[in-house]
Parts: C-alpha cells; sequence; structure tokens
C-alpha cells in the first residue's frame, strides 16, 4: 500500500492536496475492523458456553465416566457464529445415554430390555442458558455498547 501526496503550486484558491491510495487503506482498515469484531463474538460465545459445558462435563463425569471431557467448538461466518458443545475425542456412545438404547439380555432370543437415558447435556443447557446468555449480553454491550440493535 502506497499513500501519495501530491500538491501542486500555489493557486487563487490555496494548495491543492491530492491523496491516492485510499482505497487501499480502507480495504485493510475494513479487515481488521472485522477481525476485531469476530475476536469479540467469539469471546462472548466462549462465555455463552462456559457455564453450560462445566454442568456438563459434571454431569457425564457422575452419572457415566469420570475421563469424559465436555469441549467448545465455535465457528464464525462472517457476522454469525456456531457454538457447539459435545464432548472431546472419540466418545460416540455417549448419544446412547444421552437418548437411551435397546440392549438384548440374553444371547439368543428376543429378549430386549429399553435402558432409560442419563441425559447430560440438555439439563445443563436448560439449568445455564440464562446466565450463558447474561455473560454473553455483558461482553457484547462492554464492547460495542449503544451500537448494538435493540431486541424485537
Amino acid at each position: 500500500m502506497a499513500l501519495g501526496f501530491n500538491t501542486s503550486g500555489r493557486s487563487r484558491d490555496g494548495f491543492k492536496l491530492e491523496l491516492k491510495g485510499l482505497s487501499d487503506l480502507t480495504r485493510k482498515l475494513e479487515g481488521r475492523i472485522r477481525r476485531m469484531e469476530q475476536g469479540i463474538l467469539r469471546k462472548a460465545c466462549k462465555a455463552f458456553a462456559e457455564p453450560i459445558r462445566a454442568d456438563a462435563e459434571r454431569r457425564a463425569r457422575a452419572l457415566i465416566s469420570p475421563r469424559i471431557e465436555i469441549g467448545v467448538e465455535i465457528k464464525i461466518r462472517g457476522d454469525a457464529a456456531t457454538v457447539k458443545i459435545g464432548p472431546r475425542g472419540d466418545y460416540f456412545y455417549l448419544f446412547f445415554f444421552e437418548y437411551g438404547y435397546w440392549i438384548r439380555t440374553k444371547r439368543k432370543g428376543p429378549k430386549i430390555r429399553w435402558v432409560n437415558p442419563r441425559p447430560t447435556m440438555r439439563p445443563a443447557y436448560d439449568a445455564h442458558r440464562e446466565e450463558g446468555l447474561a455473560a454473553m449480553e455483558k461482553i457484547l454491550l462492554d464492547a460495542f455498547g449503544e451500537e448494538l440493535p435493540a431486541a424485537a
């Protein structure tokens, strides 16, 4: 980027100043502003997810296994963010504990019984959703203040 100045001689109205390269400067500033906004949005999403993640991990460790870790994945595309809270690693079987499952009680034959669900994620979300939203709102208000649109 080159920002150039071109001043011509003195005229009757004063000096003439010509700036070149403002489009490059504008584009770079817009990129920095976008990255700053995304950083603040990421921080707000982490604040939203943390109380839910902590409670879900506590419940999963108590009900299922003490080795389970619950993690947070945040994806930001433009001005939209997606927050996923779930188990880290290869804990695919947690789905069965969350929603329940059928199990065969005998090696052969139709003896099948239903195992009741032991949910961890949904109760954690229901218990801490408001707390997470309040934390998210506080971060966004601190960062943007009066610039946020009013909720309809």
